[in-house]
Order: C-alpha cells, then structure tokens, then sequence
C-alpha cells in the first residue's frame, strides 16, 4: 500500500519510460491516493503498460482517483487486449483525506490522464467483463480527462477483437455522473476522448 493522503500506486508504482508487462498476476486490494492498484506515468517514450493474459485487478482503493489503474502522461500507452483480464471492484473515493473536503473521484475502473492513452480489446475474465462493478464519483467504469502535464489528447478505445465475445464495460457506478465512460470537456489546449467500436456500455 502507499499513503492515502498522497501516496501513488499501491499495488505498483511506475514512473519513467519502458515496459511494465503483468501476465496472470493478481493485484487486489491494495491502496492508495491516487492508482490504488497501479499508477503508471510515463515520462519518455516508450511507456508502455501492457495487461497480459490471466491478470486480474480488484479490490483496490484510490482514496482521489484511478481505483484500478491510473495512467498518466503524454507517452504512456495501455494495452488490455487479450481475453481473460479484468479490472473489477475497485472504488475512487473523492476525499482528500487531509482536507476531508471532496477531491478528484475520477476512474473507479481505470483513469486515463494528462495525455496518455488506453487499448480496451479484452472480452473479460470468465463471466466478469472487462470493466465492471468499479465505482467512481465520476466515472465509474473508466474516466479520460485532461490535466496540466501538457496539452496531448487522452484518449480511450474500447473495440471488438472477438466477433462472438465483444468488450464489455458493465455494472459500474458513478454518484455524479458517468457510470460506465466519463470523458471530461475541453481544458485549455488538451482534449479528452473516447472511441467505441463494438463494444458494449451497459447495465
């Protein structure tokens, strides 16, 4: 675990460039202010943060943001292409402990940031899809904003590899708004976005 008050990555931290690979590894209930399963932030290219086969993330808890996965950085990339991973039940509470006043929330699931982006392919592990029961102030399943890291666009994709088991983003919740996709407006010269091609945001 790492600080709720401003720790990063509670399960695994990452800061720099290269690749971090996870195949059938199982980060759960770990803990942390921001990316209370992982905080990736890329700093130079390549970075690259690649959820292999087999691999599971739940159970954590971002005391601001990022419950699952939080990636961040104008290099950074993202890659949940293959079947059999998951990030599921992870929580993105909103209060900055240190303050006790409302703070971030954003990405109970997965939290794209500050010009980075994410690949979402898997068809989920089993009956769990590949995003679901995360919960978020705001965006629940996943969240794609802008921050002051610079002005490159953040981007989600979340498409069909599988003709029969398409990309499922389900069961998420959100208090405010965005219960399975929360992609935030326009901040300065930096852009938030989403592509969804055969997949499903559901329940």
């Amino acid at each position: 675990d790492a600080s709720p008050l401003d720790g990063e990555g509670g399960g695994i931290s990452f800061a720099g460039s290269g690749e971090l690979r996870l195949t059938s590894v199982a980060i759960n209930q770990n803990r942390a202010a921001y990316g209370g399963g992982i905080n990736f932030r890329g700093t130079a290219s390549p970075a690259a943060l690649t959820i292999g086969s087999g691999t599971t993330i739940s159970s954590n808890t971002a005391q601001i943001s990022g419950g699952g996965v939080r990636i961040e950085g104008e290099p950074a990339r993202m890659f949940m292409l293959e079947p059999q991973t998951a990030v599921f039940s992870n929580v993105a509470l909103g209060v900055n402990l240190a303050t006790g006043q409302a703070e971030g929330g954003f990405g109970g699931g997965i939290q794209v940031l500050g010009g980075a982006n994410a690949d979402i392919a898997s068809p989920g592990f089993g009956a769990i899809a590949a995003v679901q029961g995360n919960e978020a102030v705001r965006g629940g399943g996943i969240a794609t904003l802008t921050n002051d890291l610079g002005s490159g666009t953040s981007v989600v994709r979340l498409y069909r590899r599988d003709a029969i088991h398409p990309t499922r983003i389900r069961g998420n919740r959100a208090s405010a708004t965005g219960g399975g996709l929360y992609v935030a407006p326009i901040t300065g010269l930096a852009l938030a976005d989403a592509c969804v091609f055969g997949g499903y945001i559901e329940d």
